[in-house]
């Protein structure tokens, strides 16, 4: 079995970040692993949207694409394939919140890499650009130096 990287630290930030851009009557449920993706956004009983949340320590300046695991979006394609729903990807960073669509993100620009840093070779795999330029920012947070 894989070594699992979430810790209680990382999972409240990622729920604070959906809590922060979901409709108030929207309740954001936390999906089972094999969904791939991170939640569910219910209303009145009914999954409306799924959401992938990324927390970032860089600025959303630095790098000019978002890269993301291919299999990532390949999941997020499937489901929103199967359930007719959308897929987003909001990423938080530390000057900025950005989202896109992930369901519909080009798979054009795709390279091999990753995190080498924790010494697990399933850290490298295929990775997927997406352009910042795509995404649609709806918070400007004060920039942290």
């Amino acid at each position: 079995m894989r070594q699992q990287y979430e810790t209680e630290q990382t999972l409240a930030a990622e729920r604070q970040v959906v809590e922060s851009v979901k409709h108030p009557d929207e309740q954001a449920v936390k999906l089972p692993k094999q969904y791939r993706i991170d939640f569910a956004l219910v209303f009145d009983g009914s999954v409306k949207r799924f959401v992938e949340v990324k927390c970032r320590t860089n600025h959303s300046t630095q790098f000019d694409t978002y890269i993301i695991s291919l299999a990532k979006v390949s999941a997020a394609k499937h489901l929103a394939q199967v359930t007719k729903l959308p897929v987003f990807l909001v990423v938080k960073w530390n000057d900025a919140t950005g989202c896109v669509l992930l369901d519909q993100v080009e798979s054009s620009h795709i390279t091999f890499g990753g995190r080498y840093d924790r010494g697990d070779w399933q850290d490298e795999e295929p990775l997927v650009h997406i352009p910042i330029s795509d995404f649609f920012m709806f918070e400007q947070g004060v920039s942290q130096s």
